[in-house]
């Protein structure tokens, strides 16, 4: 536990690189909605118990194929399917998927000395539950961020270059419009004429490539390395288990919360959003949900201005309850090729606790912390 807990940067080897996991039975299901087969052979289920059946799609080919050759399939077909500016997914692959064993956790902070955090009572934690973290090595999760830096930076030189019709090496205003909408990112005349004050140096209206890297990074974050400890129960007694973490300070606008979703996520994203049920939802049906915070529209919800008050509107309910709230994740097309159980979205409850009682070691320890300030 206390490896996992805070790895020193000596543990980090760049050069890994994790192969996918294996299917699974669930993954057998999943790969027959992502490809289809002629007819509906009974129900089938994407991983999280309850979930309704999925309606299976014309492939004759593929009738009677094995669990691993539909998973080959599936990933030929997204591989091409690269080739497209949009990265537009398959017509056939599920959306709001919600797999087993996924969750996110969140939850206002109150430093637990034998964490060794040094937090005191100024953040919050958010940790991330993921089936590909489950019986891996420190380094082995390491490697999917790496991948995952990989699969950004690629994708953004990528759409830069198919953006950059007149191979003038930059991007003029309206060709930056088309690399935005690529990236599933705002492209109002507004939002861009911002872009080039702040990052175009040379004023010349001329978007170099590494000065889209730059608004790509301003969007979404640097890729941080990330941490794991299996010790939270000493948080809560309900997150057990190895989680990835990171904390946010309380007073954090709550846009930001998006963006330590986006960097906990261990593969490629698009799009990051928090829905929030409209009604009881246990078997989280997107049709029950409404939107509360998206990725870049930057709406206000009323009353939910920061982190904290995000945490709190958390823990009021359960997920899966009326005004519980949701993730939906939706990957790059790369993304969806390392973890094809998640399909073209997926759905992962956010679930909430109060603040956690440290204790009267963690109490006093504050109080002594306050008192030298």
């Amino acid at each position: 536990g206390r490896q996992l807990c805070t790895p020193p940067r000596t543990q980090v080897l760049r050069a890994h690189r994790l192969p996918p996991p294996r299917a699974s039975s669930a993954m057998s299901c999943a790969g027959r909605a992502l490809l289809g087969a002629r007819r509906v052979a009974g129900a089938q289920h994407l991983g999280a118990a309850g979930r309704p059946p999925v309606l299976l799609r014309d492939s004759g080919d593929l009738l009677g194929a094995s669990p691993r050759q539909l998973e080959r399939s599936f990933r030929r077909r997204l591989n091409t399917s690269l080739s497209s500016l949009n990265e537009e997914m398959p017509k056939d692959v599920p959306e709001n998927v919600t797999p087993a064993g996924v969750e996110f956790n969140f939850t206002p902070y109150y430093d637990v000395p034998e964490l060794e955090f040094s937090r005191d009572r100024q953040f919050c934690l958010l940790t991330l539950q993921h089936p590909s973290f489950v019986g891996r090595t420190l380094e082995q999760r390491m490697g999917y961020w790496d991948q995952k830096r990989t699969d950004r930076a690629d994708r953004v030189q990528r759409v830069f270059g198919k953006c950059d019709k007149d191979n003038s090496k930059s991007l003029d205003a309206e060709q930056l419009k088309r690399a935005l909408q690529a990236i599933g990112m705002p492209a109002t005349e507004d939002w861009v004429h911002g872009l080039f004050q702040r990052h175009n140096k040379q004023g010349d209206g001329k978007m170099l490539s590494h000065e889209f890297e730059n608004v790509v990074a301003e969007a979404w974050g640097r890729v941080p390395d990330p941490q794991f400890s299996d010790q939270f129960h000493r948080v809560h007694a309900q997150m057990t288990g190895d989680h990835c973490f990171n904390f946010i300070g309380r007073m954090s606008p709550v846009g930001w919360v998006l963006r330590l979703v986006r960097n906990l996520w261990p593969f490629a994203l698009k799009r990051v959003a928090i829905l929030r049920n409209t009604y009881e939802n246990p078997k989280y049906q997107p049709e029950l949900m409404e939107t509360l915070i998206d990725t870049y529209e930057g709406q206000k919800v009323r009353g939910i201005n920061n982190a904290m008050e995000l945490a709190e509107l958390a823990s009021e309910q359960p997920a899966e309850a009326k005004g519980g709230l949701v993730v939906r994740i939706q990957p790059t097309m790369r993304g969806a090729l390392h973890w094809p159980e998640g399909g073209a979205s997926t759905l992962v409850p956010l679930r909430g606790f109060q603040e956690n009682d440290p204790g009267l070691v963690g109490k006093m320890g504050g109080w002594f912390r306050a008192f030298r300030a």
